[in-house]
C-alpha cells in the first residue's frame, strides 16, 4: 500500500493520459474505504424507504407485509364449541341418559331442558345451554328403548367441561390478532376472513429492474464468440425474484457512460429499485459509481470487507426515494451480495443465521469475512466446506446447501450459516 500511495502522489508528475489517472484514483478511494458486513447490513436497514400502502384482495395477499394492526371483531371462539362428534349432558355422574334431540353445526344454539338427559351434537356446533361436557361417539353406544333412545356410556371416565372449547378461549373480541409488518402466510389469509377482511391493506412490493452491463456479454440463446460469455447473473436473480412475488423487468447496457446515464436513468422512471450486475469494480471501464454520482445518488458504501462481493455499491436518491444495488459482476459475487444483502431489503427483514459445526474449518487470518460453500454431513449439525475455484466458479459452487459466515479472524469450528438449498 506505501508503493500504491508514493505512486498515487508522483502521477502528475508522470506521463499518464487521463483515462489511467482516473483508474488509479478510483483504485484508492475504493481500496481506503471498506466496511465489514455487519456495518453493511446496518447501513442499508438505516436507507430504507417507507414503500406505499396498497389494498389488495385476499387471496393475492400471500407474501405481502400487512400495514396496519388486524384486530378480533369478536371472540375466539364466538361461542362454547363442542369438540367432538357425540352427546352433550349436564349430569355427568350418570351412565345413561335419554336423548332429547339430534343439533349439527351451523344450527342456532339449543337448550337442554332435562338435567338427565342428552342432546346428540356434532363438532363445531354451539354447546347447548345446561349442558357441561361433550362425550364422544366413541363412548357412546345408543339403545332404542320404545318411543326413546338411550344413550348409554361405555367408556371409562367423564370429566366436567371436557370437549369443549370455551367462547374467547384462544382470543377476545377487540384484543390484536395479526400485527403490523407480518408476513401474511396462509395462516393470516384464513384468519383476516374469519374477522371479514376481503381485502387487506399491505405495503406494495417494489417495482423492480434487473440490469447486466458489460461488453463481455451476450444473451442466453446466443453462442458466444471465444472471448464472450453467455449472460448468467440477471436470469439467477430474476428467477430467484418472481419465486418470491416480486416482479421484475430486465435490460443489457453495453460499456459505455452515456448509455449508461440514458438507461439507468429509463428504468428508474418506471421502478423503484435497480440491481445492477457488473461495472462496480477498478476497472477503466467500470463506470457504474461515476454514473450513479452524475444521476443524484448518494453512495452509502462501495466497498465491504468480504470474499468473494468485494465491490459492492449501495446508494438512494431522496427526492424519489430511489435505491440502487451495484454488484459485482462475477457469478458467484453476485449470488452472494443478492442473498445476503438485496434479498433481506426487498423483503424487509432481517437475515436468519443458524450455526453449526464445519468439520474441515481453518483458521481466517486475514482481514476479510469469508462466505464459503458448504454441504452437509449430518443436517443441522455438521457441514464441509467445498473445494472452488472462486467467484466464477459456478460449476462447484452448485453443490452448496449451505452458505457459512466465517468473520476476520475467526477460527472457531462453529459458524453462522444461511441456507441456499
Amino acid at each position: 500500500m506505501k508503493n500504491f500511495r508514493l505512486l498515487m502522489i508522483n502521477l502528475k508528475n508522470c506521463c499518464i493520459d487521463s483515462t489511467q489517472n482516473d483508474y488509479f484514483r478510483k483504485y484508492y478511494v475504493m481500496s481506503s474505504k471498506m466496511i465489514n458486513p455487519t456495518k453493511a447490513i446496518e447501513i442499508i436497514n438505516q436507507n430504507i424507504f417507507l414503500p406505499k400502502i396498497v389494498s389488495i384482495p385476499l387471496e393475492k395477499s400471500i407474501d405481502f407485509q400487512l400495514a396496519e394492526d388486524l384486530f378480533a371483531d369478536r371472540d375466539f371462539p364466538p361461542f362454547d364449541r363442542v369438540m367432538m362428534d357425540g352427546i352433550a349432558t349436564q349430569n355427568t355422574e350418570s351412565k345413561e341418559w335419554i336423548l332429547e334431540k339430534t343439533v349439527f353445526a351451523g344450527q342456532e344454539q339449543t337448550k337442554l331442558h332435562d338435567p338427565n338427559a342428552c342432546i346428540e351434537i356434532m363438532t363445531g356446533s354451539p354447546l347447548p345451554v345446561g349442558c357441561t361436557a361433550v362425550i364422544p361417539k366413541e363412548e357412546i353406544e345408543f339403545i332404542k328403548s320404545g318411543d326413546q333412545i338411550i344413550a348409554k356410556f361405555i367408556g371409562q371416565n367423564i370429566a366436567k367441561s371436557q370437549f369443549i372449547h370455551q367462547k374467547g378461549a384462544d382470543l377476545k373480541e377487540k384484543s390484536l390478532l395479526i400485527a403490523k409488518n407480518t408476513k401474511i402466510t396462509t395462516l393470516e389469509i384464513a384468519l383476516a376472513a374469519t374477522i371479514g377482511k376481503s381485502k387487506l391493506p399491505v405495503f406494495q412490493k417494489p417495482t423492480i429492474a434487473l440490469i447486466s452491463t458489460g461488453d463481455e456479454l451476450v444473451p442466453v440463446d446466443q453462442v458466444p464468440l471465444p472471448h464472450q460469455i453467455r449472460s448468467s447473473n440477471i436470469p439467477m436473480l430474476s428467477a430467484t425474484l418472481e419465486a418470491k412475488g416480486f416482479q421484475t423487468e430486465q435490460k443489457h447496457i453495453p460499456d459505455s457512460k452515456e448509455l449508461l446515464q440514458t438507461e439507468i436513468e429509463k428504468s428508474l422512471h418506471s421502478n423503484d429499485v435497480l440491481i445492477l450486475s457488473g461495472g462496480v469494480s477498478a476497472g477503466k471501464k467500470d463506470f457504474i459509481p461515476d454514473v450513479l454520482k452524475d444521476l443524484g445518488f448518494d453512495c452509502h458504501f462501495h466497498k465491504i470487507a468480504q470474499k468473494p462481493g468485494k465491490p459492492l455499491w449501495f446508494g438512494t436518491r431522496k427526492k424519489d426515494q430511489k435505491t440502487i444495488f451495484a454488484l459485482p459482476g462475477n457469478p458467484i459475487s453476485t449470488f452472494i451480495c443478492f442473498n445476503v444483502y438485496v434479498l433481506p431489503f426487498l423483503q424487509q427483514k432481517d437475515l436468519d443465521f443458524f450455526e453449526t459445526k464445519i468439520l474441515n474449518a481453518k483458521p481466517n487470518n486475514k482481514d476479510l469475512d469469508f462466505w464459503l460453500p458448504a454441504k452437509w454431513i449430518q443436517k443441522g449439525i455438521e457441514a464441509e466446506i467445498l473445494p472452488n475455484n472462486g467467484s466464477g466458479d459456478l460449476v462447484n459452487w452448485k453443490e452448496a446447501e449451505i452458505l457459512v459466515w466465517q468473520k476476520a479472524g475467526q477460527n472457531s469450528v462453529y459458524l453462522p450459516y444461511i441456507p441456499v438449498k
